[in-house]
C-alpha cells in the first residue's frame, strides 16, 4: 500500500485531526539551513579561535560549545562595523549570551529569502499549507511555519506557552523560541539547564495534546535527545493503559536515503527505548 493510503487509513482511525511535531530537518529542506553544529562553526569563525578548540574544550556538548561562543562572540559583536545595524535594532541585549542569539535569529530570519517559490519543493509546502492539522509543535527558530500555516497563532518559548491561554487549535508552538523574539531562543547550556528544569511542566501542558490526538514528527532522529526527553516526561504523568494508547499516536516520518520517492515513518512507544515500529 503507497506511504499515503496507509498513512491516511490510520489516521482516520482517530476523532481529531493530527498535531505536527518539527525539527530543523524540515528547515534545512526548504530553506537551506545549516545544522546545530555548522551554525556554531559559523559564529565561532568571527572569534578568531578555530571551532575545533571549542568542541574539545567543551567535550562536544554542543549547549556548552554554544556557551563559549557566545561568550567570545559578544566582543566582536559591540565593537565590529558589521554588527551596528544589529546593535541599533537591540540596543540593551539581556546578558552576555544575547549578541549570540541575536545574529542567529537574524540569520534564521535571512534564511526566509530563500523559501521555494516554485518546482516541487514549493508544491509540497502547498500540500502542507492545504493540510487539516489542528496545530504546531516546532523546536525550529526560524519562521517557515508561521509562514506555512499564516493564519495559526504562534507562541514563542516556553513561557508564552506555560503562562498563556493556547486553545489548542490553530496555534504553532515555538518551544525552543523564535527568531522574531532572539532572547526566547534555546541555545546555549545555561538556555537549556532552565529548559529541562521546567521540561516536567511543559510536558503537562503538552499532555492534553497529545492523549487527545495523533502526532507527527517530520524533520527529527528517532535518537533525537530533545524529542525523548518530552516524551518520557509524558510518559511519566501517563497510566500504563494510557501509554499504550498513545502508543498508536506517535508517527515519526523519517527520510531514507535510498527512497526516492517513498520516505519511512514509524508508529513509536514513548519509552526509551522506541518499540511497534511500522514501516509505511
Amino acid at each position: 500500500m503507497p506511504l499515503d493510503d496507509e498513512l491516511h487509513a490510520h489516521l482516520s482511525r482517530f476523532d481529531t485531526a493530527p498535531f505536527l511535531f518539527v525539527g530543523s530537518g524540515m528547515s534545512r529542506r526548504y530553506l537551506g539551513t545549516e545544522d546545530w553544529e555548522a551554525l556554531l562553526r559559523h559564529f565561532a569563525a568571527y572569534t578568531g579561535k578555530p571551532y575545533e578548540r571549542y568542541r574539545a574544550d567543551s567535550a562536544g556538548d554542543l549547549p556548552h560549545v554554544a556557551s563559549a561562543i557566545a561568550e567570545s562572540f559578544r566582543e566582536q559583536w559591540w565593537e565590529a562595523k558589521e554588527f551596528a545595524a544589529s546593535r541599533e535594532l537591540f540596543p540593551e541585549p539581556l546578558d552576555r549570551y544575547s549578541p549570540l542569539k541575536i545574529e542567529v535569529a537574524r540569520r534564521m530570519q535571512a534564511a526566509m529569502k530563500r523559501v521555494p517559490k516554485e518546482g516541487a519543493l514549493f508544491e509540497e509546502m502547498q500540500l502542507m499549507k492545504a493540510a487539516v492539522v489542528e496545530g504546531v509543535i516546532t523546536t525550529n527558530y526560524d519562521p517557515l511555519l508561521d509562514e506555512i500555516f499564516d493564519d495559526f497563532a504562534v507562541y514563542a518559548g516556553q513561557d508564552e506557552l506555560l503562562f498563556s491561554h493556547p486553545q489548542g487549535v490553530g496555534e504553532i508552538y515555538m518551544i525552543h523560541g523564535s527568531a522574531s523574539k532572539p532572547e526566547t531562543l534555546v541555545l546555549t547550556h545555561e538556555d537549556y539547564r532552565h529548559f529541562k528544569e521546567r521540561n516536567e511542566y511543559l510536558a503537562a501542558k503538552l499532555l492534553t495534546i497529545f492523549v487527545e490526538h495523533p502526532v507527527i514528527f517530520l524533520g527529527y532522529s528517532l535518537s533525537d535527545k530533545n524529542i525523548q526527553e518530552i516524551i518520557q516526561n509524558i510518559a511519566k504523568i501517563l497510566s500504563t493503559e494510557n501509554l499504550h494508547k498513545l502508543q498508536d499516536r506517535l508517527i515519526f516520518v523519517q527520510w531514507k536515503s535510498d527512497a526516492v520517492s517513498h520516505p519511512s515513518a514509524e508508529l513509536s512507544s514513548p519509552s526509551k527505548v522506541f518499540r511497534s515500529r511500522l514501516f509505511l
